[in-house]
């Protein structure tokens, strides 16, 4: 009879308790790792969020001018965003109808219906004159606009479309030719609670774009003289603000970690 070598139960045992370990130890590591990438994760998700909105709001506010301001309140701002430009190529105060040829036109700017409205410049002059909720009504477009504008000299080389013969042109009396007319609607940014998680998200009008940020994210505002209001700003200082401040927090979108991006930036005001 031979005597067969093996483990005792005790060498077993201790065999176990150090596979154990070592097993706890790497899956200890594992988990770790797999944290740790989550975190930072989310920290670029959260960075990614912050530089997107700021992009977006910047590109569209830095159009504004101080005049364009309808409302700067604490959690949103308002301004008259242009959808449509227009050169006066004549204007005629036997027919009351004003003729101009369109040379921008945003299709689809998303932005609600129910409010638009009118501005007006002179050909010499610095600044718009405003008549929200009035437009003109389309009397003809085509040739016929369009041979009136060639014949001003204006660009023939658009389409019918684009020359148009305006009734009820709320500013008939004071136009001139060579005049700028725009068309515009309310463009509106906010802080509003997010519909896809917790936190707040900003929306523009009633799509929302980026989030999500800590509940105490605000808009503040410049004035010419230096003065900083935090909150809404009085009516008739809105043609003071010059400068547009955001403020927010980008935190984690899932909620799991303790993650935040602050971001304080100012967008100036066209002059």
């Amino acid at each position: 009879m031979t005597r067969r070598a093996g483990f005792t139960l005790v060498e077993v045992l201790v065999g176990l308790v150090v596979g154990g370990l070592v097993a706890s130890a790497l899956i200890s590591i594992l988990l770790g790792q797999t944290r740790f990438y989550e975190r930072n994760e989310s920290t670029v998700v959260a960075q990614q969020n912050l530089r997107a909105a700021a992009d977006l709001m910047s590109a569209e506010l830095r159009l504004a001018s101080p005049l364009d301001i309808i409302e700067a309140e604490l959690d949103s701002v308002s301004v008259r965003f242009a959808t449509a430009r227009a050169v006066v190529c004549e204007v005629d105060d036997i027919g009351l109808t004003t003729t101009l040829f369109v040379f921008d036109n945003v299709t689809n700017a998303n932005l609600p219906a129910g409010f638009r409205g009118t501005a007006y410049s002179g050909p010499y002059a610095a600044t718009f004159a405003y008549a929200d909720n009035l437009t003109g009504t389309v009397v003809s477009s085509g040739a016929g606009p369009k041979g009136v504008c060639m014949a001003a000299g204006a660009p023939g080389t658009g389409a019918d479309a684009d020359y148009i013969e305006l009734g009820t042109f709320p500013f008939q009396v004071a136009a001139e030719v060579g005049g700028i007319v725009q068309e515009y609607r309310r463009l509106t940014y906010r802080f509003a609670n997010s519909v896809f998680g917790n936190g707040v998200a900003i929306w523009r009008g009633s799509q929302e774009l980026a989030g999500p940020f800590d509940t105490d994210s605000e808009f503040n505002y410049w004035l010419r003289d230096g003065t900083k209001i935090k909150g809404k700003v009085p009516d008739p200082q809105l043609s003071d603000v010059n400068a547009i401040r955001i403020i927010a927090t980008a935190v984690d979108e899932n909620d799991h970690f303790d993650v935040e991006r602050s971001l304080e930036f100012d967008i100036p005001l066209r002059n």
